[in-house]
């Protein structure tokens, strides 16, 4: 039996952008992160993290992963598949979709990381993997960048080592992408690929229409092009679009792909707070791997680079460089791969002065074995 877990904590962080990205939906100006940490009883520390854009929800995710301290510490095991197993059964009433599945995957990376932590290893060979560099691409290149300003943020991605980078589409005028495609494409070497993403902006018919346009431009694939919900619609799309389809990143737990599956899709996007962490990940991975399905990452580079590496299936890690400066190593970016240290754990090891810079609440103890769970570590 492994040791339990003794002790829960978050705290939430503020971190501002060099410069707002404005999506269809939002106006980002700060990535607010909430860290999430779990002590065993040898005094172990596994670490996992939420993230969202404003403090209102930063607090209803800390108060979400509050609700599951209890839980996590009254298992009578660390293993992050039984942990897992009764976080979602205490979840039922709520539901699996939503901040009660954001707050179990938080609990799954943290529980996931620990694990790692005590055998001594990363997690990829904790998947079952042998470490190896894991292709990427630069995302970025959002809706309010002038065409001169994408094709610099292109040229500082070839610069840094990419080889593929994603952008934004979905402009008023369909005319405006094809324009900043032609731009983007121009600007990147002859071998480089190219991916777009339209954050759900379109219906059906616009989308097809889309996707026709874009065809010409040997793209990768087109990420989001209707609105996460509507499967019916998704299914035709990707029958009928010239451009593959990918989608994904909305998604809850391993039973919300299954629509994903049923639907085609031949590229599907996983993001680590919604799926439910390495555990629900590792579910869809088997899957798609059956299916013949390409899986890749959305966000959580320093996790996701670990996962990816050396898989048959999960590929292309989405590199966003907002979390890079609150971890105490750099990830390495050379001809198109990104390498992330073979050590002990999940990737999240925390530059403790980052962490204190951007820091907007304390360490808040949610429960602590034994002791008055109205502490706070500092």
């Amino acid at each position: 039996m492994t040791a339990p877990i003794r002790s829960v904590r978050t705290r939430i962080l503020a971190t501002d952008l060099d410069d707002p990205v404005v999506t269809p939906n939002y106006r980002i100006e700060q990535i607010h992160n909430v860290l999430v940490e779990l002590e065993d009883d040898e005094g172990l520390v596994g670490a996992g993290y939420l993230w969202c854009f404003d403090r209102t929800d930063a607090d209803v995710l800390a108060a979400m992963v509050a609700a599951l301290a209890p839980v996590v510490m009254r298992a009578t095991t660390s293993d992050p598949q039984d942990v897992s197993e009764q976080v979602r059964r205490h979840i039922n009433f709520l539901g699996f979709k939503g901040v009660a599945v954001f707050a179990l995957s938080a609990v799954d990376l943290a529980v996931t990381d620990l694990a790692c932590r005590r055998a001594g290893i990363s997690l990829t060979r904790a998947i079952g993997q042998t470490p190896a560099p894991a292709p990427t691409y630069w995302s970025g290149l959002f809706l309010t960048s002038s065409t001169s300003e994408l094709v610099r943020e292109v040229e500082r991605a070839v610069r840094s080592g990419f080889t593929a980078v994603k952008l934004r589409v979905g402009m008023p005028d369909l005319d405006d992408d094809v324009q900043r495609i032609e731009a983007v494409r121009s600007a990147l070497p002859p071998d480089a690929l190219l991916m777009l993403d339209a954050v759900q902006r379109w219906d059906l018919d616009d989308a097809i229409v889309a996707a026709d346009a874009f065809a010409p431009y040997d793209i990768v694939w087109l990420e989001d092009p209707l609105v996460h919900t509507d499967y019916a619609g998704l299914r035709t799309l990707v029958a009928q679009s010239p451009v593959p389809i990918a989608t994904g990143e909305n998604e809850y737990l391993r039973e919300g792909f299954e629509q994903l599956f049923d639907a085609e899709v031949p590229i599907l996007l996983a993001d680590l707070q919604r799926v439910g962490g390495v555990t629900e990940w590792s579910a869809v991975a088997e899957r798609a791997a059956a299916s013949g399905v390409q899986l890749t990452s959305h966000a959580y580079p320093q996790v996701s680079a670990r996962l990816c590496a050396g898989s048959p299936t999960a590929t292309w890690v989405e590199y966003v460089p907002w979390w890079d400066h609150l971890v105490d190593y750099e990830l390495t970016i050379e001809n198109g791969r990104i390498t992330a240290p073979d050590d002990a754990g999940i990737g999240l090891t925390w530059n403790r002065d980052a962490v204190e810079h951007d820091a907007v609440t304390d360490w808040i103890a949610h429960g602590i074995r034994g002791e008055d769970s109205s502490s706070s570590f500092v």
